[in-house]
Order: structure tokens, then C-alpha cells, then sequence
């Protein structure tokens, strides 16, 4: 037998028909799928089926109830492959997966018949009638005692059937077990991580506990003055918190009166010295005129001594409003240091 290409069957071994799959198709309840089977347990569009490589996969298509291979749960829309011996299930239906390849070559185990099912709208069933699917060990148990070289083939392949089987079997078994030691070795990493966490904390506490050793001794005696106080703490501090505030926004307000007032102190005060040097001198011209207006006999050097009394006096107020000035620059000199060291 030259052909190595692998036929696959989903044995239904309920009603002991066999399903031969082919790459692309979908396996449902609906008649729209390529293999309609009337169970109410399947969903319209069930499954699909890919065969890669001679490897058949099948794919749960997001149904309600899900599908299982081998009694497990498979995720939805991954790609799982089956062997031989597999069984694929949902609710009640049940059905194992058989792989031939003794028989590619026989053509009269390749016809198929198409059988109407009257349950859904005469949707197509693909079925291979049960005398003509014999799985390899019927054939060997069906044929004569004549041992030859092809019987001896044939009982190679059902040795290896099994040995596959088997195989395949323990490969999940160990799969499985990898699994297991996998998630063990996981929760014994988060228990030596929380033993390690347990000796830092117990560490860190006690070098807290040494660094505040007074406080945690004098704490707890703290306890009845702590709660008789606290309302007033509390109002004192939101108080605080509130002048705070206050204080800040009239600081604010006082920087900004400060500026205006410098830029307009050399102004006003300028102008305030102007006004009393000014009804200062008034008084004296009129007083001038005064004494212009009388006779001079007598009193004329008394004015003359007034006179030059007062130009002495006019001098120290020049002197004086030249000292002002100068005072008025040095505070403005004061104020703008003040100023920058404000800001």
C-alpha cells in the first residue's frame, strides 16, 4: 500500500454510523452545515474540522453549550487536535475519532451515501453504512485462517493502532501532570515569596519599633488626654488653617500697595515739602510788605535785622528742603531694598 494519506470517521457508536471527514467542513444541527447531525444539544454552526498535514483539528465555533474532547472542556475558537481514539461530546452526543489508513486504497470503502434526514428539512447526512465501514481489527476477525503477508501487515497496523493509542494517552497523561507540577510549583513560589515578604516585614517592624522605642512606650498613656483634646485640636487647627488663608491673600494684597506707593512716593512727597516751603515763603512777603507799607524811622534797621533774620531763615529751609530731598531719596532707596527682600 503505497498511499499514506489518512482517512478520518467520527464513530458514533449510539446508532453505529461513521462520519467521514474532510478538510473545511462544519458539523452542526442546521442543515446550512456540511454535516448536519439532529441533535438539539448542537448549536447551528458547531464545530469545524481542518485537516493539516494528515492532523485534523477541529474548532468550537463560539456555541452555547460548548465543546469537550475527552470529557474537557475546549476554548472556544482554538484550534485543537484530535487522534486517534479521541471522543468529542456535547450534552449526549458522543463521538470517537478513528483514523484509516489501511483502507485509502480499497475505493468500496469510499463511497458514500447521502442519507435525507427527515428531522431537518431533508438536510444531507454523510454516512458510510456500517457493513461497508469495517474498522481494521473486524476485517482481520472477519477473513479467513489463511495467514499471509498482507494478514501479517494488517495485524502490525492494529499492534500500532493500539500502541498509538496508548502513546497517546500516556502523552496526555504527562501532559497533564506537566501541567499540574507546573501550577504547584507556582503556588510554591508565591509561598516561599510570602515567607521571604514575612521576614521583612517582621524585620522592618522591629527596626521601627527600636528607631520609635519612647514614643511606642509613652503612646499608649497618651490615649484619655488624646480624645478629651482632640475636638478642640481640631478646631484650632482648621482655625489656624483658615488665618492662614486670610494672611496670605492680605499679603498679597499689601506687596501690591507697596509697589503703587513707591511708584508715586517721590511725587507726593515732593509736592507735600513744595506746599509747606511755599506758604512759608508767602508769609514772609506778605510780613515784607507789610513793613514796606510804614515809615522807615526807628524801625527800618529793625526790618533790615528782621529782614536778614529771615533770608538766614530762608537759607536753613533751603538747606532743609535740600535735606528733605535728599531724605526722600534715601527712602525711596530703603523702600525698594525693602521691596526686594520682600519678593
Amino acid at each position: 500500500m503505497s498511499d499514506t494519506k489518512k482517512e478520518f470517521y467520527f464513530h458514533d457508536a449510539k446508532d453505529g454510523n461513521s462520519i467521514l471527514l474532510s478538510d473545511g467542513v462544519t458539523l452542526g444541527r442546521s442543515s446550512k452545515s456540511d454535516i448536519c447531525i439532529p441533535d438539539d444539544n448542537l448549536s447551528s454552526r458547531h464545530l469545524s474540522i481542518d485537516i493539516i498535514e494528515n492532523k485534523l483539528f477541529v474548532t468550537d465555533l463560539n456555541t452555547s453549550n460548548g465543546s469537550k474532547v475527552n470529557g474537557e472542556n475546549i476554548t472556544s475558537g482554538s484550534k485543537v487536535e484530535l487522534f486517534e481514539g479521541d471522543t468529542f461530546g456535547v450534552g449526549q452526543l458522543s463521538l470517537t475519532l478513528s483514523i484509516n489508513e489501511a483502507l485509502v486504497e480499497d475505493e468500496k470503502t469510499k463511497e458514500m451515501l447521502i442519507k435525507k434526514s427527515s428531522n431537518h428539512n431533508d438536510s444531507p447526512e454523510i454516512i458510510i453504512p456500517e457493513q461497508e465501514h469495517l474498522t481494521l481489527e473486524k476485517k482481520i476477525s472477519s477473513i479467513d485462517t489463511t495467514y499471509t503477508e498482507e494478514d501479517e501487515e494488517d495485524e502490525r497496523n492494529v499492534d500500532n493502532i493500539q500502541l498509538n493509542r496508548d502513546t497517546k494517552a500516556i502523552h496526555r497523561a504527562k501532559q497533564n501532570n506537566l501541567s499540574k507540577i507546573s501550577k504547584i510549583s507556582e503556588e510554591i513560589d508565591k509561598i516561599d515569596k510570602k515567607l521571604i515578604r514575612k521576614d521583612t516585614l517582621a524585620k522592618e517592624a522591629d527596626d521601627i519599633f527600636i528607631e520609635h522605642k519612647t514614643l511606642i512606650k509613652k503612646g499608649p498613656n497618651l490615649k484619655d488626654p488624646y480624645n478629651k483634646n482632640k475636638r478642640e485640636w481640631n478646631d484650632i487647627n482648621s482655625n489656624i488653617r483658615k488665618f492662614t488663608r486670610q494672611i496670605n491673600v492680605a499679603t498679597k494684597e499689601l506687596v501690591v500697595f507697596n509697589e503703587r506707593r513707591s511708584e508715586i512716593a517721590e511725587i507726593m512727597e515732593t509736592y507735600e515739602s513744595y506746599l509747606e516751603v511755599s506758604e512759608k515763603c508767602s508769609a514772609m512777603t506778605q510780613e515784607v510788605e507789610e513793613i514796606n507799607n510804614k515809615d522807615f524811622g526807628d524801625k527800618k534797621q529793625n526790618f533790615k535785622e528782621r529782614i536778614q533774620a529771615l533770608e538766614i531763615k530762608n537759607n536753613v529751609l533751603d538747606k532743609e528742603l535740600e535735606q528733605k530731598r535728599e531724605n526722600n531719596k534715601i527712602k525711596k532707596e530703603i523702600r525698594k531694598l525693602e521691596s526686594k527682600l520682600k519678593n
